[in-house]
């Protein structure tokens, strides 16, 4: 099927969590990847030690993660790109707006939130931190959903 790509704005918490996070859940489908990028991030940087934290305790090794930075290529080369913010759908668009059907805001999956942001864990503390993870978590199995009808993936699509 082909690539799945999460983007925030440094690729250290939201967007490498949502990748870890999706690639556990979605280990049944298929022909499908998972990757992540910062439309800010420096190439090379660690997660966040609060993100690679709050991942272990759900059983996800985030410590071998190194950003990378969101280019044309990484865009064009993914089936689907999963915006953190709207802010993050709008760069990604700048960069490439032949992308804009392959797109979305990870929140506007579940029409019950306020806004589809998820926001930004940086300079919060682990409380924070595990908000967004959960967050995350909980959006990731409506995006499995998502993936299964959109790309015609068939098969098991319980959690």
């Amino acid at each position: 099927m082909g690539k799945v790509l999460f983007v925030c704005t440094g690729n250290t918490c939201r967007s490498p969590m949502a990748e870890a996070i999706a690639r556990k859940k979605m280990a049944d489908l298929n022909n499908i990847t998972f990757a992540s990028s910062g439309i800010f991030a420096r190439n090379g940087q660690p997660a966040s030690s609060l993100a690679i934290s709050v991942l272990s305790e759900i059983g996800i090794d985030l410590s071998s993660h190194r950003t990378t930075g969101l280019t044309r290529e990484n865009i064009s080369n993914s089936v689907l790109v999963v915006a953190m913010t709207s802010r993050h759908k709008s760069a990604v668009l700048a960069i490439d707006p032949d992308a804009e059907s392959r797109v979305i805001v990870l929140g506007e999956l579940d029409p019950e939130r306020e806004t589809p942001d998820i926001n930004d864990p940086v300079g919060g503390d682990r409380e924070v931190y595990i908000g967004v993870k959960d967050e995350i978590d909980y959006l990731t199995n409506i995006l499995k959903d998502y993936l299964v009808k959109r790309f015609n993936l068939g098969g098991d699509i319980s959690g």
